[in-house]
């Protein structure tokens, strides 16, 4: 007789769980609230992260080479002329960049060119610096070989022979060649 009420009772239950189990597939479990809105950030996208950090290392080498090298070179204007070209622009855009309250040298280089050409040259890089603001007081233009005059090489090789010479001295010609490396001579190696 229990069989028989268990099945009794499973026959009835077994309909009830249907039905049960249709309203929570229809209803789900879904939430009447709408999903919360995405917090917005103060930084931009990454994109735009990821742009100016592929971008920063040539910035900072076109600086780090302006404040090195403040030439204007023939190849900054437009063929013969005094007007410079979008190369030139930029050279003295970057220059500009690193304009600190200190007076401000610019070489432009003279390349042989007859004398009133690079007169105006050097006009047309005046008027575009004091038209971006760099105040005459503290601008300076000068005509000379990049990175300035450098070092006669008679002394340096008159450098060079003295200390070979006081080398050989202190070592008292014993042990070792006369001859050091190029690399030793002109400061690197170890001392």
């Amino acid at each position: 007789m229990r069989e028989s009420h268990v099945l009794e009772m499973f026959r009835f239950l077994r309909p009830l769980c249907l039905v049960a189990a249709v309203a929570l597939m229809t209803c789900g479990c879904s939430n009447s609230k709408a999903p919360p809105e995405p917090e917005t950030s103060p930084l931009p996208d990454e994109p735009a992260i990821n742009e100016k950090l592929v971008h920063l290392p040539f910035e900072q080498q076109t600086a780090a080479g302006a404040v090195t090298d403040r030439t204007i070179y023939a190849h900054h204007f437009i063929g013969d002329s005094a007007l410079l070209n979008t190369l030139g622009e930029q050279r003295i855009d970057a220059l500009l960049d690193v304009a600190t309250d200190r007076p401000m040298k610019v070489n432009v280089l003279d390349t042989g060119e007859p004398t009133d050409l690079h007169e105006a040259r050097v006009a047309a890089v005046r008027e575009r610096l004091l038209a971006s603001g760099i105040e005459e007081s503290r601008l300076q233009i000068v005509s000379g070989p990049p990175g300035g005059p450098g070092i006669p090489s008679g002394l340096i090789v008159k450098t060079l022979q003295a200390e070979r010479a006081a080398k050989e001295q202190g070592a008292g010609m014993t042990g070792g060649s006369s001859t050091g490396s190029i690399s030793s001579e002109l400061g690197g190696g170890r001392r």
